[in-house]
């Protein structure tokens, strides 16, 4: 703990982040689940899912101007399951939107640690944009560019532009496609989170 800066710290007092641990007979009931649900259910991924993605960002996009950026920027494939993997086992999240809080320590801590001397940004695969505004709020003069495959999470991007002053460039970006366009200076860092 004496490693993490103040408002990593910060953010793990003020966020309720607990788990509880499963026996063994839980941990085998839920790994049958799972091989289940990824027999039946599992869409491969590859450039024929752009449809999909654009849909789910659009509803995102859609929801943060009805319901306001807290609720609207979750992704929707968050909070689908009550359980997580930990190490070599499994915990049940306690608290609701564990996966969201959980990811924000993780940037937060990725981004003191590792971004500090950085001059740009990048975030491949950024969707809705949720660590770009960490970015943000941790480095308000740094330059950021989110890019994504999908239109609709450049209008995501653009409307925290301007509701919540993002001051993001959105690019669209397809990893199956890349663009030779995006180049990157000395001091440039990039940041993927589920992405890849």
């Amino acid at each position: 703990e004496d490693s993490l800066d103040n408002r990593v710290k910060d953010i793990i007092d003020k966020t309720d982040m607990r788990y509880s641990t499963i026996d063994s007979k839980m941990k085998e009931k839920l790994f049958v689940s799972m091989l289940v649900s990824l027999d039946k259910n599992q869409k491969k991924s590859g450039d024929h899912r752009i449809d999909d993605w654009e849909k789910g960002w659009s509803e995102n996009f859609e929801e943060i101007n009805k319901k306001g950026i807290d609720e609207g920027i979750v992704p929707k494939y968050w909070g689908k399951f009550d359980y997580m993997r930990w190490g070599e086992t499994f915990i049940k999240m306690e608290s609701s939107r564990f996966e969201e809080k959980f990811q924000k320590v993780l940037v937060t801590w990725v981004l003191e640690k590792y971004f500090k001397k950085i001059d740009s940004i990048y975030e491949f695969g950024c969707g809705t944009g949720q660590n770009l505004i960490v970015a943000r709020e941790i480095y308000p003069k740094k330059k950021l560019i989110g890019l994504d495959w999908t239109k609709a999470s450049q209008k995501i991007i653009e409307s925290l532009n301007k509701n919540i002053n993002l001051n993001c460039k959105a690019i669209n970006f397809n990893f199956f496609n890349p663009s030779k366009d995006v180049s990157f200076e000395k001091n440039d860092g990039v940041i993927t989170i589920s992405a890849l």
